[in-house]
């Protein structure tokens, strides 16, 4: 009489069976005729490397389409400028400065006072403009003045069209490689309160569109910029869809798909890496392209990084997302470290669902039909995290890892309950054929 096998066996020569197969299938692979495996990996090297190049490319594109054309994302792209203090400053001392370029103050201040007093006009105008300058900062720092600044960057979401294509717009202009904020709205605002308060020396100051502005950027790269836009305005949609494909393409093509998945993934994780390289450097050229007589750096920083925020936080999801691939093809890997992990966790696992399934504890029909369809639950599981990430609005990077923890949560409760689902009714079977205990005996 054969010695029956208990519920943990049943566990052991399951996962036995699994590694007997992969290693069948890579058999089966390497015994390919070497022509056509080596032309697949060819193809499937040329895919990888194509879609590696488009990622950074595709998201670089999709970036700059969705603050052209989706205004709730650029309105919330730019909000946090007026609450910058270091560009609350500046557009206090630009608007200061200019009325004060538009009004000879000290003269205005000479002539109304009597001759013997002349001498005090100059610590006069410096306290008027010490006033003025903290009129503006109030104005600036008000709650009213944040709703109005998202009111306006609303109806004029073109302004980041004009920088990009060269076409005017009301708040800001380029022209010959200068990019200008107009501040005319906020001067106006100013000289009506200094009326307020009676000061009326700047009431015939002429206050038009254009004439009060803060210059962004000034360089020739605009107009490549300008350049680079049309490409990707026009290749935007298409080419995030074509890199999915060539990633898809070289991995089915790969005659190791796993390796292939692999390559895929550091591919992915070296564009993104390269595209954040990308933006810290063009960070540094923007901040030396700006005159600080123009923009202080501190403000010119604040721009640069309000405006790419967005950019930056879906370059490193997308930088997640490839370290969470490449680490999972490396532990489901053929290497001895990653072959002992997968041993120890299934040991684990396997231990608290053997455990179950001998102390009788039966997940009823659930454990039993996952017992049987646990490896399309598995792949059920990744898809389901895949389409998480893709239905996210905005995923960050921490986004990304959480998915995937809970992703590996879910994989441990459905090898445990598929474990005690197996081991079950082994034990069952057990029982029933070994009959009743020894020392009872039918009457």
């Amino acid at each position: 009489m054969s010695e029956p096998s208990g519920g943990p066996e049943v566990g052991r020569l399951q996962d036995q069976i699994d590694l007997l197969k992969r290693q069948n299938q890579e058999l089966q692979q390497s015994v390919q005729p070497r022509p056509r495996q080596l032309g697949r990996r060819i193809g499937a090297v040329i895919l990888i490397v194509l879609a590696s190049v488009l990622a950074p490319i595709s998201a670089l594109g999709v970036w700059l389409r969705n603050q052209v054309t989706d205004t709730d994302r650029y309105v919330e792209t730019v909000a946090p400028l007026v609450s910058d203090p270091a560009v609350q400053s500046l557009v206090a001392d630009r608007v200061t400065q200019r009325l004060f370029e538009e009004v000879d103050v000290q003269a205005a201040i000479q002539e109304a006072l009597p001759e013997n007093a002349a001498f005090l006009s100059s610590a006069l105008t410096s306290g008027l403009e010490t006033v003025v300058r903290e009129a503006t900062l109030r104005v600036v720092e008000s709650d009213q003045f944040r709703e109005l600044w998202t009111a306006a960057n609303r109806l004029a979401h073109e302004q980041l069209v004009a920088v990009l294509t060269g076409e005017p717009s009301g708040v800001v202009t380029t022209q010959d490689g200068i990019v200008s904020l107009d501040l005319s709205s906020i001067a106006n605002e100013v000289v009506q309160r200094l009326q307020a308060r009676g000061i009326d020396l700047f009431e015939s100051v002429n206050i038009d569109p254009g004439r009060f502005t803060i210059q962004i950027f000034q360089s020739d790269m605009i107009t490549r910029a300008q350049v680079a836009f049309d490409a990707f305005d026009t290749v935007a949609t298409v080419l995030p869809w074509l890199t999915l494909l060539f990633f898809a393409g070289g991995i089915l093509l790969f005659p190791n798909r796993r390796r292939g998945a692999l390559w895929a993934a550091v591919g992915l994780s070296l564009g993104m890496a390269l595209l954040l390289l990308a933006v810290a450097i063009g960070r540094t050229v923007y901040l030396g392209a700006v005159p600080s007589s123009a923009i202080p750096g501190d403000a010119a920083a604040a721009f640069f990084d309000t405006l790419v925020r967005f950019l930056r936080q879906s370059v490193r999801a997308l930088l997640a997302v490839g370290i969470v691939a490449l680490l999972a093809c490396v532990i489901f890997g053929p290497g001895d470290g990653a072959r002992r992990f997968r041993g120890w966790v299934a040991r684990m696992l396997g231990r608290v669902g053997d455990e179950a399934g001998e102390r009788g504890v039966d997940f009823g029909p659930v454990g039993h039909w996952v017992g049987r369809n646990i490896t399309a639950l598995r792949i059920a599981v990744g898809v389901a995290a895949a389409l998480l990430l893709i239905a996210w609005d905005q995923p960050t990077a921490t986004v990304v890892f959480v998915v995937a923890f809970i992703a590996v949560l879910w994989l441990g409760v459905i090898e445990v309950i598929g474990r005690g689902g197996r081991a079950a009714p082994a034990l069952a079977s057990e029982q029933a054929s070994t009959g009743p205990p020894s020392g009872s005996s039918p009457r």
